[in-house]
């Protein structure tokens, strides 16, 4: 029998629903009486059209295989950031009840100290993962945690059997090293131990998939289901890759932003994704027409999307390897698949590519810009950073300036419907799940 498969690009506003409806989500669970395995996976500022089975040019041809067996969702609701989307995917609740009404990172000076705004998953609320290990799941969770770093209030305090995970909002593929002057050293936790060092070849979207399959692994004989949360650090920032990876976009995105957006669109309309006759929002008022662009600024900003398309190619090479291990082990026609971003893409007014060498060619004019895109960008201790130029193609329709304190982003306050703001609310906190922000309305 066919597995139940949901493949979204953006996150509800809660899905701990899971718990009760799971029983009777699998046609090959009703089948036997069996209870299904639930594998959540999540892109960490993925865009809407970025995957192929949602209009994009970028290669996902294993997300595009669950979308073609499943349901895509063309009206799916998200806060506006991360760690609240987060914290309303694992507890069903509004992000002020639950500990995050805005991200702890953006804590306005008015929302300091009060209830709601505390900056973590606050323990007053029951968590999905609980509910289902209570209820005789595993429960396991490898990749990006971002809802507290404090012993009662990581994955192991909050549910998680098993886990291996980046406690902070972002940080390198490669090693320790976080690229904010507040926080150096990112925070780690393995089974509820915090880690001094991480694995040998640590690559972080290979090692978070190399840890579900051997949590799964490790158990799968015992007869009880399993809950995955594969959290992806990838596509978010920085864009690192291995080399292999890094050059197989070269020059595709050279034409500009404006041409990416029209294809894109129009293929949504192709596929029935978006109705006929919706017209593209006009650019964001920051972002310049490329074909002004000189050559120099215009090949680092088509290298970060080729690098970005890259991120998203190989999120969807390790999400394939997770799908081919639970085929060979006869999980996959038992499993949900449930797949999303959390935000939508990111979208920073200060795009940057922190890499010395390469950066201070280009600022002095390179003779050949081609050569430098080759070899620039993706390896350790570089950090290509999103900018805004570079990942409008990832949205739609009309954008806003968000208010929070470092104004780094963008939201879809033009959507309907609109988010409903709570007092104190900069811009990035105060919404009601229940009228959260519509990425993927088909309206």
């Amino acid at each position: 029998m066919k597995t139940k498969i949901i493949l979204t690009a953006a996150v509800v506003g809660g899905l701990a629903f899971a718990a009760t409806v799971a029983p009777a989500a699998s046609p090959s669970a009703a089948a036997t009486g069996k209870r299904p395995n639930i594998v959540i996976i999540l892109g960490d500022d993925l865009g809407f059209s970025d995957l192929g089975c949602f209009g994009g040019e970028i290669k996902t041809p294993r997300l595009d295989s669950l979308a073609k067996a499943g349901v895509r969702c063309t009206q799916f609701y998200t806060h506006a950031s991360c760690s609240p989307t987060r914290s309303m995917l694992l507890s069903g609740t509004d992000t002020h009840r639950n500990g995050l009404g805005n991200m702890d990172e953006w804590t306005a000076p008015n929302q300091m100290g009060k209830p709601g705004y505390e900056g973590y998953l606050h323990t007053r609320v029951a968590t999905l993962p609980q509910l289902l290990k209570d209820s005789g799941y595993h429960t396991y969770m490898v990749g990006k945690w971002h809802m507290g770093k404090k012993p009662d209030l990581i994955p192991v305090a909050r549910g998680f059997e098993r886990d291996f995970a980046l406690l902070d909002g972002a940080g390198s593929y490669w090693d320790m090293l976080n690229f904010t002057a507040s926080n150096p050293k990112s925070t780690y936790t393995e089974d509820g131990r915090y880690l001094k060092k991480l694995p040998k070849d640590y690559y972080a979207t290979k090692t978070y998939t190399d840890k579900m399959i051997g949590y799964i692994e490790a158990n799968r004989r015992d007869g009880k289901p399993f809950f995955a949360y594969v959290s992806h650090q990838a596509p978010h920032d920085p864009y690192h890759l291995p080399r292999d990876w890094r050059n197989r976009h070269v020059g595709e995105y050279d034409k500009g932003w404006d041409a990416v957006r029209r294809e894109r669109l129009k293929r949504q309309v192709e596929l029935g994704v978006t109705p006929a006759g919706t017209e593209l929002a006009e650019r964001m008022w920051f972002v310049p027409d490329p074909i002004v662009l000189a050559p120099a600024p215009r090949a680092v900003l088509g290298k970060k999307m080729e690098l970005y398309a890259g991120m998203v190619e190989n999120m969807d090479f390790h999400i394939g390897r997770l799908i081919d291990y639970l085929k060979k082990i006869g999980e996959y026609d038992n499993t949900i698949f449930i797949v999303f971003g959390d935000n939508g893409a990111e979208v920073r007014l200060r795009g940057r590519l922190h890499s010395g060498p390469h950066r201070r060619r280009v600022e002095r004019g390179a003779q050949s810009l081609r050569d430098w895109r080759r070899d620039a960008g993706g390896g350790p201790g570089v950090c290509a950073r999103a900018g805004a130029h570079a990942r409008c193609a990832g949205r739609r329709r009309v954008w806003h300036a968000r208010g929070g304190r470092q104004g780094q982003g963008l939201d879809r306050r033009g959507l309907l419907p609109a988010r409903r703001r709570g007092p104190g609310d900069p811009g990035e906190g105060g919404g009601n799940p229940a009228a959260a922000q519509v990425v993927c309305d088909g309206g």
